[in-house]
């Protein structure tokens, strides 16, 4: 084999193991996606429940939950902050 074909040879070889390696961290990037997804979606179930614990704990219903929002609003109530990481996330969509 010559020159030519020797180096065309070994660039093949370097092409074809980057492209294995391209794909396999555009898989490991979509299985994280995937991921953050579920993650999320925990989190806000989470939060749904946390919300009717405390309503129920407190004997109120959802339809005091306005009410009481509009009230916490009023007077100046801090809210529990997001994480920064959901703020991020609401800050790109």
């Amino acid at each position: 084999m010559d020159q030519f074909q020797t180096k065309l040879a070994e660039m093949q070889k370097k092409r074809d193991r980057i492209e294995k390696e391209w794909i396999k961290a555009k898989n490991k990037l979509h299985a994280q996606e995937e991921l953050v997804e579920k993650k999320e979606h925990a989190l806000k179930l989470l939060d749904a429940e946390l919300v009717s614990f405390l309503l129920v704990t407190n004997d109120l219903s959802m339809k005091d939950l306005p009410q009481l929002v509009q009230q916490t609003k009023k007077e100046g109530i801090p809210s529990i902050p997001m994480p920064k990481a959901m703020e991020e996330r609401e800050d790109n969509r």
